[in-house]
């Protein structure tokens, strides 16, 4: 399927590219200072990383000292496997975190253990070929493996982390089994849609060539997948994979690959049918485990509201139940890109920038192990440092000239703790407003900390906290939006300890943020943990970015098309604004008001990187670039935009639009004309009135299809032709 996908981007680029921006929840790394590695330790999974569910192997270094005499694995405290190896395969398709240690035993009766690692186990991968992989930040996605289509990995440094898992295409790329075998990957997956044709991305072979050649597979040491079928063999017309296995050795055969799309067909009865007569049923017919390597629904444009909601449904019921079974051992949601016209709605991300959409951004947050925090991204980096405050934080700070206020202050806060030593040192303490109050927490218990909610998102920038003379000697800044997810994006890993102490992070890019959770991990003193004042700094998330305008990019007019049905927007930019060359162009509509129902888009929500959901950007694409000269500069590039009519009520006609064009310059700022408001009532009947259509055709389009549904009594004005010449 995906090089059918490709192929319908491609066309759709050529003719526009409709681009929602919704703004994300960032995630932000630090510095961190870090011990050299420990002769003896566990070196996979990582420490706090994610790995897929099914086989993977547990690996460490070898212990140094006296000869020894084995290894014993431990997880969850229980002994797993006494080994002489440095690895071991372990199974589970148990979605949840994990803790695992090692205990060498020497031969001479004394052994050494390596610290304990914590991981979690998830069955949600990532399907993207190089192409809609670039822009991706693979950590930021949850997710515990990837595959690609083929059988190399992506060349991107930021997926080196994240296992991969290689395919064989088709039978002409069965010359990489051996690479596969050689470079010790875990899995393979074989076929890709051999039962579809090459026009809609299947691999195309015949069942019995595709038996045939099974043996090329065999006699290495991987965990090998079937092909993957377009048509589920619980389907009556899955015949392709019911005649391949009954053709093989069914021990040959270590997971049954699947897809499934759905047309148009959503929501949690979609989702249980998709579980109940796919997955279920494919599993009682082979007893092997499943994947799900690409499963979507779609049939519906990004920006249909209508079904997003019932499509996200389809999702979480889905993934619950997919996480809940114990056969099925991974699943990755394919997707398409979000400018895709036809099934944007099942888009996770825009291939061109990286962004995730709304669908994307729950299939990152739902689904992950219980207790799982995502670590942040290297290279974000904040600032930390300590002194001594006896007095209350202050109600704003100014950080480069910007203004930061301090929300805790704020009405509708509240915050909640692991634990309080005594009614009078409860959570609320932290955040009264009294410097001679105090939250501490129980004695001698670690972890131990607040959660703090601001009861609104805002964009964080600093955190401030008056410790006690029993404060953190370690301990983690998190934060969320939902109160569901938290990202780490701040730490101490060396406080000292003295009363006052005030310390200062200052992130070095903003964060959305509504819940900021402080967990101690290490205690300075055998007391608890005790603050005296927190101050949460940001700004409010709807403060609006400036808006930088300028008279060379410019709304030149109107047309209605009679031919296409449809209103007509013409724009203009001169190939240089404020000596920068103009990359791109284009236009930002917004719902101004319909019916009488005015939706209050302010001016400043009409840009390009607007989360308004009544706001949309259309980027021009070559087939929008006009080499008329459709205004009054001559060195001007003029573009067009033809909206065609979704009906032909009032509705339709007296609908009033907002829409500015935009440029984006090469230092990477964008520029914009001033907003402009029209609805094609008025359009028509300026264009009418003043007998400016081309033809008489056209004049009577406005009059009989437009101007009179509008107005029953509109008063018909005759087409001139004395002001058109043949020459």
């Amino acid at each position: 399927m995906i090089n059918q996908i490709r192929k319908k981007e491609n066309l759709l680029r050529l003719v526009f590219m409709i681009v929602m921006v919704i703004m994300l929840v960032p995630f932000f790394g630090m510095k961190k200072e870090t011990q050299a590695a420990q002769a003896f330790e566990i070196t996979a999974p990582a420490n706090n990383g994610l790995i897929g569910a099914g086989c993977f192997d547990i690996k460490w270094s070898p212990a140094v000292g006296s000869s020894v005499k084995n290894y014993k694995l431990y997880i969850d405290g229980q002994l797993i496997a006494t080994t002489s190896d440095t690895s071991y395969e372990y199974y589970t398709t148990n979605v949840k975190m994990y803790t695992a240690y090692v205990t060498a035993e020497y031969n001479n009766g004394t052994s050494k253990s390596t610290e304990t690692i914590t991981f979690g186990v998830t069955k949600k991968g990532l399907c993207a070929n190089e192409e809609m992989a670039r822009y991706l930040e693979p950590v930021e996605m949850n997710m515990g493996w990837y595959y690609n289509w083929a059988a190399y990995p992506h060349t991107y440094e930021s997926y080196k982390t994240m296992e991969y898992v290689p395919m064989i295409w088709g039978t002409g790329n069965e010359g990489s089994i051996s690479y596969v075998a050689e470079n010790g990957y875990k899995h393979l997956l074989a076929y890709n849609e051999p039962d579809a044709g090459g026009d809609i991305g299947g691999s195309n072979i015949d069942v019995n060539t595709a038996i045939g050649h099974w043996n090329n597979f065999l006699g290495h040491d991987y965990v090998l997948g079937t092909p993957a079928p377009s048509l589920s063999p619980s389907w009556d017309n899955g015949v392709w994979f019911r005649t391949f296995m009954n053709g093989i050795n069914h021990d040959t055969v270590d997971f049954i690959a699947l897809h499934c799309y759905y047309w148009q067909y959503t929501g949690k009865e979609a989702a249980e049918t998709f579980l109940r007569e796919v997955v279920d049923k494919t599993y009682e017919m082979y007893h092997k485990p499943i994947w799900i390597t690409e499963f979507a629904v779609y049939g519906w444009p990004h920006n249909d509201v209508e079904h997003i909601e019932s499509v996200k449904e389809f999702m979480k019921t889905a993934i619950d139940g997919l996480n809940a079974r114990p056969y099925v051992e991974r699943y990755a949601w394919f997707s398409f890109n979000s400018t895709n016209e036809t099934n944007g709605i099942a888009s996770l991300y825009n291939y061109e920038t990286g962004d995730l959409t709304e669908l994307g951004r729950l299939y990152v947050e739902y689904g992950n192990p219980e207790g799982y925090v995502q670590l942040p991204l290297k290279g974000q980096e904040y600032t930390l440092f300590s002194g001594t405050r006896n007095t209350l934080l202050d109600d704003a700070v100014t950080i480069k000239d910007e203004i930061y206020e301090n929300f805790v202050r704020k009405s509708g806060v509240s915050v909640v703790s692991t634990s309080d030593e005594g009614s009078d040192t409860g959570a609320d303490k932290a955040i009264d407003s009294d410097i001679g109050t105090r939250w501490a927490s129980a004695q001698k218990v670690d972890p131990s900390g607040l959660t703090i909610d601001l009861g609104q998102i805002i964009n964080l920038k600093q955190i401030n906290i008056i410790w006690e003379t029993a404060s953190a000697r370690e301990y983690d800044i998190e934060v969320s939006s939902d109160g569901q997810t938290f990202t780490r994006i701040a730490e101490e890993r060396d406080g000292i300890s003295y009363n006052y102490k005030n310390d200062t992070m200052i992130l070095d890019k903003m964060v959305n943020a509504r819940y900021i959770r402080i967990n101690g991990t290490s205690r300075n003193t055998e007391y608890g943990y005790s603050i005296w004042d927190i101050a949460v700094y940001g700004k409010s998330i709807d403060t609006k970015p400036e808006i930088i305008t300028s008279d060379k990019v410019k709304i030149e007019g109107y047309q209605i098309s009679a031919v296409k049905g449809g209103s007509r927007v013409i724009g203009s930019v001169e190939p240089q604004i404020n000596n920068a060359r103009v990359l791109k162009w284009g236009f930002i509509y917004a719902l101004d008001s319909s019916e009488g129902q005015n939706f209050n888009v302010d001016d400043r929500d009409i840009r390009i990187d607007s989360d308004n959901e009544y706001v949309r950007v259309f980027e021009t694409s070559d087939q929008g670039n006009s080499n008329a000269v459709l205004g009054e500069s001559s060195t001007a590039m003029y573009f067009v935009r033809t909206m065609l009519f979704a009906s032909t009520t009032e509705k339709e006609f007296t609908t009033k639009y907002k829409v500015r064009a935009y440029a984006q310059l090469q230092n990477g700022e964008y520029v914009y004309s001033n907003v402009c408001t029209f609805s094609v009532y008025n359009i028509s009947d300026y264009l009418y009135r003043n007998k400016k259509m081309s033809n008489l055709l056209s004049h009577e389009y406005l009059y009989n299809n437009i101007l009179k549904v509008v107005n029953p009594s509109y008063k018909k004005v005759d087409f001139e032709w004395s002001n058109i010449l043949a020459k």
